[in-house]
């Protein structure tokens, strides 16, 4: 799992990542090295968000990735509607916004349902989302910001 979710450098470099067997010790290990960042579903900070995303398409980039420039938002704690006419909180909205901006190149923000109110979040290219959404388990159930 951590192939499709890790920068191809990254993983080559970690020879810890390729041992990790247990789902708990994994999202620790992705939050620790800034690979996923969790935040809370109702409490938006859209500079934290961003920043980490930013973060995320430098480590592309420097994959060999060609990365085009996204603009911060920050969206006020309002409520926002989807272009499905669905209500969305502010977390949600950004991270649409986001996932919307990231696809041009290649890129895509898939979440993990985990319980409570944290919303872990990371960024993968495209190609691997199909990949990461068939290997569901009682920990992991990754999607999209629009399939919520």
């Amino acid at each position: 799992m951590l192939e499709k979710i890790l920068t191809t450098s990254e993983f080559s470099h970690l020879e810890k990542a390729k041992q990790i067997s247990d789902d708990y010790t994994a999202m620790q290990y992705l939050e620790d090295r800034l690979v996923i960042c969790v935040t809370g579903i109702n409490d938006c900070d859209g500079e934290r968000i961003f920043t980490f995303i930013d973060q995320r398409l430098n480590k592309f980039s420097d994959d060999g990735m060609l990365i085009h420039e996204i603009n911060p938002i920050n969206p006020s704690q309002t409520n926002y509607h989807s272009p499905k006419n669905r209500l969305l909180s502010p977390t949600m909205y950004c991270l649409q916004y986001y996932d919307n901006a990231l696809k041009r190149d290649g890129l895509r923000i898939v979440l993990t349902s985990t319980p409570g109110d944290f919303l872990p979040f990371m960024v993968v290219k495209s190609e691997n989302v199909d990949l990461l959404s068939q290997m569901k388990t009682d920990y992991w159930k990754f999607h999209t910001p629009d399939e919520e």
